[in-house]
């Protein structure tokens, strides 16, 4: 079918601002409407895990440097240069963030910590020895002091949740390995778990006095873990 000579213009008019050439007339508009703009794609995969690990980095400074009261939306937005639509997409409120950034270290620490298991050893004196190593080096670096002074900042129901969460997953590591150990060296255990909530009391109990009254190095926390292990395994008759 033929073109009709205003069909004609029109095409002519949106070949001509394709190419960049000025297009003149009552026509403009319309061959700009015309122009086919490419439209976005969704975001790959590695695109949303990116946009995610920017946010929680944003939030987590943000949260570092003013607190869980003070530390806004708003700033973690700005600082992440994303949209409100972006962020609450995935975190509805500032606890859900909150949480997220808390979760998000724990995860990261423990995995780098795990990466030197392949020292902790056979025996179950070994295995205590390492962990309570691992735990006083991990418990004096600096990010890990940060966090714990940002965790009282927040409301107590969501600190005492995520102090819990933090101390559940340390109870149930330590006694699995305490109940598999004291079975294969032939004296089982008849209490795993509270073995090891000993152990970590005496670890966190000693952490929160000394931090209270002086700076304390790793070297400090390792021998008092050290110390630790030596009272406990004093003990083992007790088991």
């Amino acid at each position: 079918m033929a073109m009709s000579r205003s069909e004609r213009r029109v095409r002519n008019d949106v070949q001509e601002a394709a190419l960049g050439k000025p297009v003149l007339g009552r026509d403009l508009g319309l061959a700009l409407k015309k122009r086919k703009r490419p439209k976005k794609g969704r975001p790959t995969a590695a695109r949303l895990l990116e946009i995610n690990r920017v946010i929680l980095d944003a939030a987590a400074r943000c949260f570092l440097d003013n607190g869980y009261s003070d530390a806004s939306i708003d700033a973690v937005v700005a600082a992440a240069r994303v949209s409100k639509v972006t962020l609450y997409s995935r975190y509805p409120n500032k606890e859900t963030l909150f949480r997220a950034v808390v979760e998000d270290r724990l995860s990261a620490w423990s995995a780098e910590s795990s990466k030197q298991d392949w020292m902790a050893g056979d025996t179950l004196e070994q295995r205590l020895r390492y962990y309570v190593t691992v735990v006083a080096t991990w418990a004096t670096k600096p990010e890990v002091r940060a966090f714990d002074r940002l965790l009282s900042t927040a409301p107590l129901r969501i600190s005492q949740e995520l102090h819990k969460r933090r101390y559940d997953s340390a109870f149930s590591f330590l006694a699995a390995e305490i109940e598999t150990l004291t079975r294969a060296e032939g004296k089982p255990a008849r209490n795993p778990s509270r073995v090891a909530f000993d152990l970590i009391a005496l670890l966190a109990g000693w952490f929160r006095i000394e931090t209270t009254m002086r700076e304390i190095t790793v070297e400090d926390a390792v021998a008092y873990g050290q110390h630790a292990v030596d009272i406990l395994m004093g003990a083992r008759a007790e088991w």
